[in-house]
This record gives structure tokens, sequence and C-alpha cells, in this order.
């Protein structure tokens, strides 16, 4: 059941609106992940980047001027040699665990896949994305920020 931004705790209240930072290199899935970010909150603003590397260059340049991301949205599979999971074991713990991976892949297999990590779990949804189940996963993400 999804919830309405009228039924939850107002993420307005906080001094700024949610910054997040999308990893995908299929592009044509721009047009759900805005359409699921504007329902959690109208007021969400995110960068989209389409590698591994293109992502750590923009958390460290958001690190370094002070405007780190209140959550990263990370595909797998992406553009280049670097995986969505090896964003996700250099940065989950600086991040305080704010990074959701996103895959066709079942869960267990994404475990598997973690190696040495497996001891954290990361935030996981499945493709093909189910809307409301993003929504409720992102939200309840940046209440925990």
């Amino acid at each position: 059941m999804e919830m309405t931004n009228a039924k939850r705790p107002a993420i307005a209240e906080l001094p700024r609106a949610p910054k997040v930072l999308i990893v995908e290199d299929d592009l044509t899935q721009e047009p759900i992940w805005s359409y699921i970010l504007g329902k959690v909150d109208p007021r969400l603003a995110y960068d989209w980047v389409t590698s591994e590397s293109a992502a750590e260059q923009m958390i460290e340049r958001s690190t370094a001027e002070n405007r780190h991301y209140d959550l990263i949205i990370s595909d797998i599979f992406l553009a280049g040699i670097e995986t969505g999971l090896d964003l996700w074991s250099r940065y989950h713990s600086q991040l305080h665990g704010k990074i959701i991976l996103a895959s066709g892949l079942e869960y267990i297999d994404v475990l598997t896949n973690m190696g040495k990590d497996r001891g954290t779990t990361p935030a996981y949804l499945r493709k093909p994305l189910v809307p409301h189940e993003c929504i409720e996963t992102i939200y309840g993400m940046l209440c925990l920020r």
C-alpha cells in the first residue's frame, strides 16, 4: 500500500531538500526514477551518473563541498569495470549505510557476490522496479538521515 505524502511525517521539516545520487547506466530508467523521487519529496534533488568512477568523483566532490548526499541509489552492473557492489563496499561505512543497490538479480545472488562484505547487507530494490516499494524504501532511508 502506497502512503501519500499527506500521511507521512514531513521530510519537508528538514532544513534542506534531500539530495540523492543515482548511479545507473541505463538512461531509459531516468523517467521512472524521476517519478519515484518526486513522490518521495517534490523538493528532492538528484544527480545522475552512469559509472562507479563518476559516482566516486561526485561523492568526493560533495564531501569536499560539505554538501553530502543523503542517499545513493546504484545499479549493480554499470558502465566501466567497477560495479555498484564496488561502490557500496568503498562507501557504505562512510555514508552510514545510505546506499541502496538495485538490480534484476535475486537478493541471495547479490549477497553471494558481496564476498568479504557479506556481514553487512545493503538495502536492495529488485528490478523491474515497483514504484510503491521504491518510494517506501527511499522514504524510510531518508527519514533515518
